[in-house]
């Protein structure tokens, strides 16, 4: 599943991805996949996919600092 950072940086909010990283998110998490393949690969979404696919240029500069 996702965490709240991944919720956070699809829904595109600065001040929520802003808060969450300053509380020691892990912007490298990602999201378990329904494939166990998929896992053991170390694949799933991260905060980062999350932010690209919504197109937030501010979440994606937050998350790459």
């Amino acid at each position: 599943g996702y965490t709240p950072l991944h919720f956070a940086c699809e829904s595109g909010s600065v001040e929520t991805v802003e808060y969450l990283i300053a509380h020691r998110a892990d912007v490298n998490a990602r999201s378990l996949m329904q494939d166990a393949t998929q896992q053991l690969k170390g694949e799933g979404r991260t905060p980062l996919h999350a932010a690209v696919s919504r197109g937030s240029v501010e979440v994606i500069q937050l998350l790459l600092q």
